[in-house]
């Protein structure tokens, strides 16, 4: 996780996907704290979907940690990747020492064989420019 631009990057705990397919129509996500890791327990779940009357893939995702729906109901392809943007501003109740700040999001899925990255991009929304900044990075890789 990085909380800016140029920040550190902070490395969260370990956590645990668990992915299925449901009857041959959307991918479903569940992600936990890893067994045995320290931390704050959580849950996030998300969505992936192949939209079949926009034909446009689907991403939508909620996390106990902050619990809001974050809906991103398109994607382009570049690159190899998929690139979701976020249908609405979410504002973020604490990101460092800041309270209440609202910020806009990207999602880059990156497809791999044997491992996947996702990224979240944020830009911060207030009256000075602000420079969008990966802000999440999820590497998964498969369980064998």
């Amino acid at each position: 996780m990085w909380t800016g631009p140029d920040s550190d990057p902070v490395t969260l705990p370990a956590a645990t996907a668990h992915r299925r397919f449901v009857h041959s129509s959307y991918v479903e996500e569940k992600m936990e704290l890893a067994k045995g890791v320290e931390g704050d327990p959580f849950t996030r779940s998300a969505t992936v979907s192949w939209n079949v009357v926009t034909k446009t893939y689907e991403y939508f995702s909620i996390d106990s940690r902050l619990p809001q729906m974050m809906t991103y109901p398109t994607a382009t392809e570049h690159a190899g990747s998929l690139w979701f943007t976020l249908r609405e501003p979410f504002v973020a109740p604490t990101w460092g020492n800041d309270s209440d700040v609202p910020f806009t999001a990207r999602l880059r899925l990156q497809p791999g064989a044997h491992r996947q990255v996702v990224r979240l991009y944020l830009k911060r929304l207030s009256a000075e420019p602000t420079e969008e900044f990966v802000a999440f990075e999820y590497s998964y890789t498969h369980a064998r």
